[in-house]
């Protein structure tokens, strides 16, 4: 393989997945912590924790789908790893729970002294 851009893609795609990991350890190292703490999260915590959440699948997935658009068409067929990996992330990144912008703005809203909004309601079903 002496593609260039496939250097390139490659290697967007492992950065964009070691940051997700690093975001996804200090969320587990907070957790750990205030279990040893034997201490319930705060409202900022929890936020914090769910805009973690949420960045995790938005640059898992993206980097998936560069992966998975680098393919060409042979990634679409259901033998490839690639297309059910590419499908589970799109699925978990597309969840309202999970949606990257309206985790951001919350706690952009909670760093600036500014209320954030619910963030339990995208979970409930209204009756």
């Amino acid at each position: 393989m002496d593609a260039p851009i496939t250097h390139l893609t490659v290697g967007s795609a492992h950065t964009q997945i070691r940051a997700a990991a690093a975001v996804a350890d200090a969320a587990v190292a907070g957790l750990d912590r205030l279990e040893a703490e034997e201490t319930d999260p705060s409202e900022r915590d929890t936020l914090q924790l769910h805009t973690d959440v949420a960045y995790i699948w938005d640059a898992c997935s993206s980097a998936v789908e560069t992966l998975f658009r680098a393919s060409g068409a042979s990634a679409i067929a259901k033998r490839q790893p690639l297309q059910l990996i590419a499908r589970n992330c799109r699925a978990g990144s597309l969840h309202a729970a999970h949606g990257i912008d309206t985790w951001t703005e919350n706690l952009g809203r909670a760093l600036c002294g500014v209320e954030a909004q619910s963030s339990v309601g995208v979970l409930e079903r209204s009756s």
